[in-house]
């Protein structure tokens, strides 16, 4: 009987370390999709709001050009869009 309980014993503290691996891995996990939150959403607002700027001012160059007219003589690179 003493074997199968000392087989038994390495059995589980063999499952107890394989569930310690498997905790830290999802602990190191969830760092990393935190993380990964947090650079995804610094990186795509600054996009988002690039774009919108990029996007007014192109609207703004529209409504000039319908107004007077815009021609190749205009310089429409003035102002930095970042």
């Amino acid at each position: 009987m003493f074997p199968f309980l000392f087989i038994h014993f390495l059995l589980l503290k063999k499952k107890l370390q394989n569930d310690n691996d498997i905790w830290v891995l999802k602990e190191k996990l969830k760092s990393l999709k935190r993380d990964l939150k947090q650079w995804n959403n610094k990186l795509f607002r600054d996009i988002n709001r690039i774009k919108s700027h990029i996007i007014s001012s192109i609207k703004n160059l529209d409504l000039i050009d319908e107004d007077i007219g815009l021609d190749d003589r205009v310089d429409m690179t003035g102002g930095d869009c970042w």
